[in-house]
């Protein structure tokens, strides 16, 4: 399902039970949101996301890196095809 954190259940008689953690949540969903945005953008000019790319994404959307490491990874990427290009 997602992050969980841990609490008490109080109807179950003090067990301790799982239940989402709602800001992690709400986090996970703002960056899908994010992704799903540019991701249509750059789909609305033709251009489709490499398999990189969509692991770095989906690697931000889960909260495994943070957006400046998302952009820097993208563009160490870019610069590399532009050097193989050039080269």
């Amino acid at each position: 399902m997602g992050e969980v954190t841990t609490g008490r259940d109080t109807a179950a008689r003090g067990r301790t039970t799982l239940r989402p953690d709602s800001e992690a949540l709400s986090g996970r969903a703002a960056r899908r949101t994010a992704v799903a945005s540019a991701t249509g953008s750059i789909e609305a000019e033709g251009l489709h996301a490499s398999d990189a790319s969509d692991r770095d994404t989906e690697a931000y959307v889960k909260g495994d890196v943070d957006a400046d490491t998302l952009v820097a990874r993208a563009i160490a990427r870019h610069r590399q095809t532009a050097e193989r290009r050039a080269g």
